[in-house]
């Protein structure tokens, strides 16, 4: 479940209320914009799950409010989604043909911005590329180069986190061109070993190690194959120069902008 709570300046979190008043949040995203006043507001985007337990959230009466009031009793940190300007959420409802439609409806399409928001990766100032060692292995996607060799160290070093599934060869985007590829090096891949697949573009997911395998495997009539899924917010540490990283982050957040992924993604 998301709730929302609409600040007037930057969020600071030495100034959250841990006396008897909690913090208020609510569900209705546009009921929280309201509150975040002024050029500087924010809308914090927070996940509740009830019975993950993290925080203590109750449900308060609100008067004659449609929506519903929550109080958040601890600290919630660790739990906020995103923090949005106020001002990238107003443009929104205040566009043309949006600013006439009901409050239910504005609320709709605040909260597909919000997770739209959400998708967008943050460029960090202080990113620095892994130094590439010279047996590493590395996949090059255009202009974006991936360090394999660090990225499958980082998933067996958290193999919680990345359980290794079977994966459909039919969904796979890398085609069945094969003239490409290494002949001797797909005779001798080893269908044991999991391909990596890596969130390029919003909710697509493309073969960055494992190609020869996926090779052998159509020609031997297999249906699926085991792999790994990294997602962009995971692999964006592992492109091997600071100028890729830059140019990969505007690429994502352009795709969202421009409403070119899946759907379902949001979902």
């Amino acid at each position: 479940m998301l709730l929302y709570r609409g600040i007037s300046k930057k969020y600071k979190p030495s100034l959250v209320n841990l006396d008897k008043n909690g913090t208020d949040f609510t569900e209705c995203p546009l009921v929280a914009l309201l509150y975040a006043r002024g050029t500087n507001g924010y809308v914090i985007v927070l996940n509740y799950e009830e019975e993950q337990r993290k925080i203590k959230v109750t449900r308060e009466y609100w008067g004659e409010q449609k929506a519903s009031r929550f109080i958040v009793w601890n600290k919630f940190d660790d739990c906020i989604l995103k923090i949005i300007p106020a001002k990238v959420l107003r443009k929104t409802i205040r566009a043309k043909g949006i600013n006439q439609l009901c409050d239910t409806s504005k609320s709709t399409i605040l909260t597909k911005k919000i997770k739209e928001e959400m998708m967008k990766i943050a460029l960090l100032e202080s990113f620095k590329p892994l130094p590439v060692d010279k047996e590493d292995e590395l996949f090059r996607n255009g202009i974006f180069e991936f360090n394999i060799t660090k990225i499958l160290a980082f998933i067996k070093a958290q193999s919680n986190l990345f359980p290794v599934t079977k994966v459909q060869l039919k969904s796979l985007y890398n085609g069945e061109n094969t003239s490409h590829l290494d002949e001797n090096t797909i005779c001798n891949a080893n269908l044991n070993t999991p391909i990596l697949l890596a969130e390029i573009s919003p909710g697509r997911f493309n073969v960055i190690d494992g190609n020869h395998r996926v090779a052998k495997a159509r020609r031997e009539g297999l249906e699926e194959l085991s792999h790994y899924r990294i997602f962009a917010k995971d692999h964006t540490a592992f492109l091997t120069s600071e100028s890729a990283y830059r140019e990969y982050v505007k690429y994502w957040n352009q795709k969202i902008d421009n409403g070119s992924y899946n759907p379902e993604y949001l979902k």
